[in-house]
């Protein structure tokens, strides 16, 4: 310990900082991925971390006494997860000063204002020093956090804040509903509303919408979204709910986007002139969602993405698929070298003694992820691409992975199958993933290497 002690204070703080779970003060260096925006930290309290690394020796609680960044970040919750606790918020808050950079990550399972006011009365005062703001309201009583917190000064201003994540069950609170223009954060890059908050894009100044880059819009307006229309020059991901008279829209230009996820496409949608809404001139990669229900495959057939040239990517979930389908794709998207199915239903993948597009196509990787293939399907493909590697030897290898969500029990036939077709078409076929959601991993197969 004494050693360790003998270090400059500046390098002893810049090793209790690396040992903390807190994210990186240059907020660009965080990493951004649509699918676990708030995942990150949601379990990862670094607060039992600060207080054993001060309870090491006086030294070490002395210095992280005099490191307001140590104390930075809250990660708290109403009800039986994570609880919160007054007292410990009320001590990590006195260690902030006016210069704390503040990352809020807060959770409420029930409806208790008293446990959710509190905490919103604590930060009042640095609230202008936010810089990640998480919120996320498991009950549809929404008087709880966000009121106390948004509901009180006019204008507010939130100069620092970079990321804002705000997923609402219930209704947005009357002292937020109906008032604009009164919330200004002018750097903001990453915004996500979840659920009927659409009403809270209202309340803040257009200028707070000028430098987003990610923005996730997770419910269905009947409109253009506020947000999308002014951050349309500066965004780089888009995730969107597709309001039902999408068709009535205006064209909106994206310049630098470079992924879209269109969520919940109508299904009575006979073409996709919808995507044509879309001038996207660098998109690397789409999605396509289709939540709740199975899209035909014959609604596939009209896909042209005259404004998709540069797509590299892309990724459909839910629907029914067929070699036609298949065919029309890989002509419309040129460029593509990723293709992913999400539980998709797989009617029929190539067109039996017909050459396939998809085989001339610049694709490597073909996913399945969950949903429906058969092994005979499965089977062809593979026995396809490898007559075309032994016709091409020196063209670039396509690879298949294969995912597969299965109840409880043992290995079943098709599972014995899909291995015995990770032997066969070693290098093809890279690996066969089993999830198993009931025991919270993945159980993968790999082929055996050969040598």
């Amino acid at each position: 310990m004494a050693l360790i002690n003998d270090l400059p204070n500046e390098i002893l703080r810049q090793i209790i900082l690396h040992a903390l779970p807190i994210l990186p003060a240059d907020f660009d260096a965080i990493p951004f991925v649509f699918e676990r925006w708030d995942t990150w930290l949601r379990y990862r309290d670094p607060l039992p971390v600060v207080y054993s690394l001060s309870s090491v020796c006086p030294l070490w609680r002395a210095t992280i006494n005099d490191m307001p960044r140590a104390w930075s970040t809250i990660v708290a919750a109403t009800g039986y997860i994570k609880p919160i606790s007054i007292l410990s918020l009320e001590a990590v808050v006195a260690m902030w000063s006016t210069s704390t950079v503040i990352d809020f990550h807060f959770r409420c399972y029930y409806h208790d204002e008293g446990r959710s006011k509190h905490p919103a009365k604590l930060l009042l005062p640095f609230r202008s020093q936010i810089r990640i703001l998480n919120y996320r309201c498991e009950h549809y009583h929404s008087k709880c956090f966000l009121p106390f917190l948004f509901g009180h000064g006019d204008p507010i201003s939130l100069p620092l804040l970079r990321s804002l994540n705000i997923h609402l069950r219930g209704p947005l609170p009357n002292k937020i509903n109906g008032r604009a223009n009164y919330i200004d954060a002018p750097n903001l890059a990453r915004l996500r509303f979840l659920g009927p908050s659409s009403d809270f894009e209202s309340a803040f100044t257009k200028r707070s919408f000028y430098r987003i880059q990610h923005l996730s819009i997770d419910y269905q307006p009947s409109k253009h979204s506020p947000a999308i229309a002014l951050s349309s020059s500066s965004l780089l991901s888009l995730k969107w709910f597709m309001p039902h008279d999408v068709l009535d829209l205006q064209p909106i230009s994206f310049p630098n986007i470079r992924q879209i996820e269109i969520c919940q496409p109508d299904k009575d949608t006979y073409n996709w002139d919808f995507l044509d809404l879309f001038d996207a001139p660098k998109l690397q990669a789409l999605t396509i969602a289709a939540l709740w229900i199975s899209i035909n495959s014959s609604l596939l057939r009209g896909i042209t993405f005259r404004h998709f040239t540069c797509l590299t990517r892309l990724k459909v979930s839910r629907f029914k698929i067929d070699h036609i389908a298949v065919d029309q794709i890989t002509k419309a998207c040129p460029k593509l070298e990723e293709l992913v199915f999400f539980q998709c239903q797989v009617e029929s993948f190539l067109a039996d003694g017909e050459d396939s597009h998809l085989l001339e196509t610049g694709i490597r990787w073909i996913i399945f992820d969950g949903g429906e293939i058969s092994e005979i399907m499965l089977r062809t493909l593979l026995v396809r691409l490898a007559d075309r590697e032994k016709l091409q030897p020196d063209e670039a290898r396509i690879t298949v992975l294969a995912f597969r969500e299965r109840p409880q029990g043992g290995w079943n036939k098709i599972e014995r199958e899909i291995y015995t077709l990770a032997e066969e078409f070693y290098g093809i076929f890279l690996r066969y993933t089993v999830m198993y959601p009931y025991l919270g991993y993945n159980f993968e197969i790999f082929p055996p290497v050969h040598t």
